[in-house]
């Protein structure tokens, strides 16, 4: 949760938010999946906020969550693209996302991103755990190989 709540501190000083991807080492493609995964835990997180997002939004957020959410079921394994469209989307995923992301932040505002739950406290610290440690974020993988790497 303190990830979520840095990046909701984040969202609330600008509207444009770059998105990290992981870049494969040995071909130096970049990654999308590991980034639309985290992204995917937003609206998993606070599904309320979300639905109100979805209800605001014009077409073109709209799309851009539909998008997203597409991107996942890629991601997942369980998307309904063919192969040569998957291969298609797959190359343009990592510029077409911070698009979609803005798009999604013109319509939802601070609201979203400082949540009830989260306004009258504002972010939530949390004790650093070690490099070696798991990572607060769920994620499974260590700390320093996870949301410590910056």
């Amino acid at each position: 949760m303190a990830h979520y709540n840095s990046v909701a501190s984040e969202i609330t000083k600008t509207r444009w938010i770059e998105p990290v991807y992981e870049v494969e080492p040995n071909s130096d493609e970049m990654l999308w999946e590991p980034w639309g995964d985290g992204f995917i835990r937003a609206p998993r997180l606070r599904p309320e906020a979300w639905q109100t997002v979805l209800e605001q939004a014009d077409d073109k957020a709209r799309s851009s969550l539909i998008f997203l959410f597409a991107l996942q079921g890629i991601n997942e394994g369980i998307s309904k693209f063919t192969d040569e469209e998957i291969d298609e989307i797959d190359l343009q995923a990592p510029d077409l996302i911070p698009n979609c992301v803005v798009a999604i932040l013109l319509v939802s505002g601070p609201e979203l991103a400082m949540g009830a739950g989260n306004v009258s406290r504002g972010p939530v610290r949390s004790k650093r755990p070690g490099r070696n440690g798991p990572c607060p974020c769920g994620s499974g993988r260590k700390y320093k190989q996870c949301c410590g790497e910056n």
